[in-house]
């Protein structure tokens, strides 16, 4: 009988003390929530006095860890989550706070590790989750943070800011009318939070919905005076012209160099073109850039050919643009047709033959490069660029003596031309002439940016000499 009682008085003891226990717990708890320093340095102290017994809990490392995590102290508190992990290694929680951790540590492997670990114990916790659609947002793996969005709101872990974030990955992947229908899902959840009424402002803009934005801005500033508005709704936008508001917007989208913001432009420019029957040549070239940077050629085409049309004034430079926009992409074909295209449109233009000469130096049809290089002098004899391009064609000829003469003549004409000196300097040194690496330092000195590969290879002892 006397055994049973001291047993029975053991045990109530002991779960008295797990209850007092539990209670410092919620207090400890209390104070983290505060992320102040004071409270973190209270907690470690109250954790090394009244709990140091209590150290092989996973509880006691987990708040050691959000102290030291608060305190700065990275390290210590990566020692305690592992120490926790030890303690208790099925426990999900535990996993979900190291992902929590290394997330604020900018570590979005070690994060990632950690919430797929907390997600495998426990599938059925949505702010699991939305803090790995958090992670997976922030390194572009857009796919996978949609995936974790919706998984988060599948097991109801619903607020206006998962919202929010979803609207903002749906807005950069440019499924802008999915973004209006998530952000709106947010504000009916909290009509106070002025954060998704800045995301709103800014997908309506995207989707050329300019009183919607204005009217969002307006709410984003009654609600919160000092938050930063979106520069692309300053306050001029919303008090001019929709033209202008039009022109402002696609000419943004253009800037934003992606596919769906080019899309945009496109809808912004053909409404542009459509009001009053407007012709303006510049949204022709325009809606022509973004046909061409989405892979439509043959509408970037129809579209640069109504800009020539159209242009009253500047049609050398609008072939010139024209020209450049495909040969730097390396599409030659339609180069080599603008150029002829230029070219009988001015046959004494003499940068015209300047450029298909280049367009078929690219192309190794040596001959007609020649040819119109030839054409280009004969037009324009002081033209430098052109004596520089048939220094090179030699240059890739082997005719090392001509490529000298002609780089020679470049620099005679411009004295300034970094190009000519470096392949002055390259002929020089094929026909074993030895001041060659004066010319490599001239030119390097002229900002000519392959010389500087060819002293460290050829003149080590120019190479660091200014």
């Amino acid at each position: 009988m006397k055994k049973i009682i001291i047993v029975s008085i053991i045990f109530t003891t002991f779960n008295l003390l797990a209850q007092q226990k539990e209670y410092n717990y919620q207090e400890i708890n209390t104070l983290l929530k505060d992320n102040s320093i004071s409270s973190s340095l209270k907690v470690l102290e109250i954790l090394k006095k009244e709990f140091i017994n209590d150290s092989i809990s996973a509880t006691y490392w987990i708040s050691h860890a959000r102290a030291s995590q608060t305190l700065y102290k990275s390290e210590k508190a990566k020692i305690s989550i592992e120490k926790a992990i030890q303690k208790d290694s099925l426990n999900a929680e535990i996993y979900y706070k190291k992902g929590v951790f290394y997330g604020n540590l900018k570590d979005p492997k070690t994060a990632l590790e950690a919430f797929n670990k907390a997600i495998l114990i426990n599938p059925s916790m949505g702010v699991y989750y939305y803090n790995r659609a958090i992670i997976n947002h922030q390194i572009y793996q857009f796919y996978e943070a949609e995936n974790d969005y919706k998984k988060a709101i599948e097991y109801n872990f619903i607020t206006a800011q998962l919202y929010n974030n979803y609207a903002k990955l749906l807005l950069e992947k440019g499924n802008y009318y999915k973004a209006l229908h998530q952000i709106n899902n947010g504000i009916s959840i909290n009509n106070n939070f002025y954060e998704a009424y800045k995301t709103r402002a800014t997908i309506n803009y995207f989707l050329l919905n300019f009183d919607a934005a204005c009217a969002d801005k307006k709410i984003v500033i009654e609600k919160n005076p000092n938050s930063d508005i979106p520069l692309i709704l300053s306050n001029k936008f919303c008090t001019i012209s929709k033209n202008k508001q039009l022109e402002i917007a696609a000419k943004s989208f253009i800037q934003n160099n992606s596919i769906p913001t080019y899309k945009q432009a496109i809808i912004a420019f053909t409404k542009l073109l459509k009001k009053e029957n407007n012709n303006n040549p510049n949204y022709y070239l325009d809606r022509g850039f973004s046909y061409f940077n989405i892979g439509k050629y043959d509408k970037a085409n129809s579209d640069f050919d109504k800009a020539i049309l159209s242009a009253k004034e500047k049609v050398a430079l609008i072939y010139e643009n024209i020209i450049s926009l495909y040969a730097d992409n390396n599409k030659l074909d339609f180069a080599l047709k603008y150029t002829n295209k230029q070219i009988a449109y001015n046959p004494k233009n003499h940068k015209a033959y300047n450029a298909r000469g280049v367009i078929y130096l690219t192309m190794k049809k040596y001959k007609l490069a020649k040819k119109d290089f030839k054409n280009t002098l004969k037009i324009k004899s002081d033209f430098a660029v052109a004596h520089e391009n048939i220094a090179i064609l030699y240059l890739e000829l082997s005719n090392y003596k001509k490529a000298k003469a002609h780089a020679q003549k470049a620099i005679d004409i411009n004295e300034n031309s970094g190009t000519a000196y470096f392949i002055l300097g390259k002929t020089k040194y094929k026909l074993h002439i030895t001041n060659y690496c004066d010319d490599f330092k001239k030119a390097k000195q002229l900002h000519n940016m392959e010389a500087n590969t060819w002293l460290k290879l050829y003149c080590k002892k120019h190479a660091t000499s200014k």
